[in-house]
């Protein structure tokens, strides 16, 4: 198991859905910077579902660019997530064949929790490897 931690560089949300008076729907984009045994620079993109003003769900995909441990590339995890005040719960798997480098092949599952006022979020990733 790898856990790291990651830090929101830049976070873009612009609304998209179609109804006036109903729920709003958006996309986001978001940057972040990873440290620990996750080590990186990554690009997201989200789409959010709000039932509620401060209540959503989303489903995105991010790429990260860096190390996993001691072994270099990139690789492409598919989050599922809602939030709840100012709460975010996050589970993320990597996406099949999303692998490059050192990383080719990679495959598992993690998280996070994380909290709008505080800038650091503590990640896990339990993956595998070929060889």
């Amino acid at each position: 198991m790898a856990i790291g931690s990651f830090t929101m560089k830049s976070w873009d949300e612009t609304p998209y859905g179609i109804a006036e008076d109903g729920p709003k729907i958006a996309h986001a984009h978001s940057t972040n910077t990873y440290t620990g045994e996750i080590a990186g620079e990554s690009s997201a993109n989200y789409v959010i579902f709000y039932p509620e003003e401060t209540v959503g769900v989303f489903r995105g995909y991010e790429q990260i660019a860096g190390r996993v441990d001691d072994r270099e590339g990139s690789f492409v995890l598919e989050h599922v997530g809602s939030w709840e005040g100012s709460t975010v719960t996050t589970s993320w798997s990597v996406v099949e064949g999303s692998g490059t480098g050192a990383l080719a092949g990679i495959s598992g599952s993690g998280g996070y929790v994380a909290k709008h006022e505080i800038p650091e979020t503590p990640v896990t990733l339990e993956y595998e490897l070929p060889g």
